[in-house]
């Protein structure tokens, strides 16, 4: 999972929080990248931070969907 975030930003923030508490369910590994440190990631994603990717693909931005992650996590991946 990468969970693609920046500085001073109370949502990334919560996002974070929200990833260590689902972890503790359905443990995962996880990395996180910040737009501050890449101008491509800022780009693509200054105006949608926190953005989290699971298997390489969007599956959040903004607050995280506990619920939805949660099942995304329990279901089959390849």
């Amino acid at each position: 999972m990468l969970l693609v975030s920046k500085r001073d930003c109370p949502l990334c923030a919560e996002a974070r929080r929200v990833l260590l508490r689902v972890r503790l369910r359905y443990p995962f590994e996880w990395a996180e990248r910040l737009i501050d440190d890449d101008p491509e990631l800022a780009s693509r994603h200054e105006l949608e931070v926190p953005v989290v990717f699971l298997d390489g693909r969007q599956v959040c931005f903004g607050h995280v969907d506990v619920e939805r992650l949660e099942a995304l996590l329990r279901s089959p991946r390849a």
